[in-house]
């Protein structure tokens, strides 16, 4: 499990459907990337058309096109599981996944069909190639057809995972788990099985014809073939990363990558040279047609090399980890996060940086009525825009962590001292109050919009992770080892609650009928009455970070990419079907009822 951040702040409120006993479900929310772009699910495979469209394709039914212009669009598709593979013809291209998934395009990727392969299995490889389809896949699932409306299974060739196909329309290779590799010489209809010289899992075949023939796998292996696949030879390793697709031009150009962003090419078909590929992570897939090379892989990256023979990670948005989110009534929306970064979404543009002036990790960020967002961080940081989040100021921290109109001593960023406080949450009202909190029970509140903040004196050192509060006055403050604090006066004084539970708590939300708090091991607490919490069931053991409602439900956003919805006065939770697998940091509910998550990686989802 990741390391946890300094919990998060929730925001606002949310409206959802209600549900009751005998009523047809709501329709479940549609989900939309924001950030990075134009998604972030990890893709597992790639391939380029004829008319030179590229396709990609991923987990969480992501499949993505690439039009003429090198402009990648994400297709609309009916399916939610991941696709492992995709394959390029003459006249369809195909892409194949978990349950024995098939989706079928025939305009160029412009729309995309649902077609039956007869299998339930988890497909890993496709190929189209001379009037010849072939797919491959788990348990040794083998299928062969003119095309993907007329494909049939292959019987009794192997119970051996299959990890990839190649063929020539006459020719075929699959290869797979622990080595394995058969052949066929009539187009995938008889296969027999040849030695491959090496048990390591094999997980990438291509030649460029008979004589020329490679399949790549775990731990570096690089096999070659020059008699069509009948005898192999297992050459010296250039890495011991996994290597997960191979593609060329021919014995003199050919490449390969892998695990940990190794990219490989080869000027003579037996030594590969490694390239820098600037890639975020592993890379899954390789497409190659004429002079266009790309890559795809893990959190959504496309990397493509140019004519200089340079990798390039394609601009699509930030990739630091964002810790909270707002947005306001008027439609302002920012982030903030890992390396002091905001980011602000502008309608054109998406989500851009804004010069928040700091580089110290911010942990929470909250906005009023008037245009004001405060965002807090590490070493005492606090900074403040006026405008919607276009223009930052670092307001002054003292030595001491406080802050006050009349401190005039050096901020951290010019003379860092170990009393500074990271601070971890804000909450500000529509009507200009506000909260901070942080480490060893720093609280700081600000009757002005949070243009001056005044440190409140209380008996209480336990690290605070959370902050909310309401317009009478009422708030809640949540951290180490369960502690909560409330106030009844806008947090001028504060009082210790009972302990409930034992867990760290990382975020407090309330409304007028009923207060919850969230944190480690899955932990959610209410309280009806705001000041005696009992816990619920969440079926999870992951940490819950942020949490948020409005109307009468509320939200909860967990590690490991799982949102879950609970009914006021519920007890049973309700996991949402976002499509991403990121962990999630925060979650907020805006004014018109959309739902906006955050998380590792840059991670923006957003619900209307």
């Amino acid at each position: 499990m990741r390391t946890l951040t300094l919990a998060l702040a929730s925001a606002l409120a949310l409206s959802a459907c209600h549900r009751h006993r005998g009523r047809a479900r709501p329709a479940p929310r549609a989900w939309r990337w924001e950030n990075p772009s134009p998604q972030g699910n990890k893709l597992n495979a790639a391939c380029v058309d004829d008319a030179g469209v590229g396709y990609a394709a991923g987990d969480f039914g992501a499949l993505l096109v690439r039009d003429a212009r090198g402009a990648w669009r994400a297709a609309e598709v009916a399916t939610t599981a991941h696709l492992r593979a995709v394959a390029c013809g003459a006249s369809e291209v195909l892409a194949v996944g978990d349950g024995g998934v098939a989706l079928r395009s025939r305009d160029h990727g412009r729309t995309w069909r649902r077609v039956s392969l007869g299998t339930r299995a988890d497909l890993h490889a496709a190929q189209i190639h001379a009037g010849v389809t072939l797919v491959a896949g788990a348990g040794g699932a083998l299928l062969r057809g003119a095309d993907s409306a007329h494909l049939a299974a292959v019987q009794g060739v192997t119970t051996d995972n299959l990890n990839a196909v190649w063929t020539d329309g006459a020719l075929a290779i699959a290869a797979g788990q622990g080595g394995a590799l058969l052949r066929s010489d009539d187009g995938g209809a008889r296969w027999r099985r040849v030695e491959s010289g090496t048990q390591r899992t094999l997980t990438a075949v291509w030649g460029s014809g008979r004589d020329d023939l490679y399949a790549v796998g775990a731990g570096g292996v690089i096999l070659v073939s020059a008699d069509g696949g009948a005898g192999w030879t297992v050459l010296p390793r250039s890495t011991s990363d996994d290597l997960r697709a191979v593609r060329g031009r021919g014995r003199r150009d050919v490449y390969v990558v892998g695990s940990s962003g190794v990219v490989l090419h080869t000027r003579d078909g037996v030594q590969f040279i490694q390239e820098a590929s600037n890639a975020p992570g592993d890379l899954l897939g390789l497409a190659l047609r004429g002079d266009d090379v790309f890559a795809v892989g893990v959190r959504g990256s496309i990397t493509t090399r140019d004519a200089t023979g340079r990798w390039r990670l394609l601009p699509g948005g930030h990739r630091g980890t964002l810790h909270a989110v707002w947005r306001g009534r008027d439609g302002t929306a920012c982030a903030a996060g890992q390396g002091g970064v905001i980011l602000c979404q502008d309608p054109t543009l998406g989500w851009v940086p804004a010069p928040s002036g700091v580089r110290a990790n911010l942990a929470g960020i909250a906005g009023d009525d008037a245009g004001v967002l405060v965002a807090v961080g590490d070493y005492g940081t606090v900074i403040r825009s006026v405008n919607n989040g276009r223009a930052w100021t670092l307001l002054p921290t003292g030595e001491q962590g406080t802050l006050a109109p009349d401190d005039t001593s050096p901020t951290w960023a010019q003379l860092p001292t170990r009393q500074n406080r990271a601070l971890s949450a804000v909450w500000l009202s529509p009507e200009g109050r506000g909260l901070i909190v942080g480490r060893d029970g720093i609280t700081l509140r600000t009757s002005d919009h949070g243009a001056t903040w005044q440190r409140v004196r209380h008996a209480f050192n336990d690290g605070l992770f959370g902050v909310w509060g309401l317009s009478d006055g009422r708030a809640w403050a949540c951290g180490v080892g369960g502690t909560v604090l409330h106030s009844s006066d806008h947090g001028a004084t504060w009082q210790k609650l009972p302990q409930t539970h034992p867990q760290d708590l990382f975020a407090v939300w309330s409304d007028a009928g009923e207060t919850l708090a969230v944190g480690r091991a899955g932990t959610l607490l209410r309280a009806a009455d705001g000041t005696h919490f009992t816990p619920i069931e969440t079926g999870i053991t992951t940490p819950i970070l942020s949490i948020a409602g409005r109307g009468d439900d509320r939200w909860v956003a967990s590690v490991n990419g799982q949102l879950l919805r609970v009914r006021r006065g519920a007890t049973r939770l309700t996991p949402e079907a976002v499509r991403t697998g990121d962990d999630f940091t925060a979650v907020h509910a805006a004014p018109d009822g959309g739902l906006t998550l955050v998380g590792y990686w840059g991670t923006v989802l957003s619900s209307r």
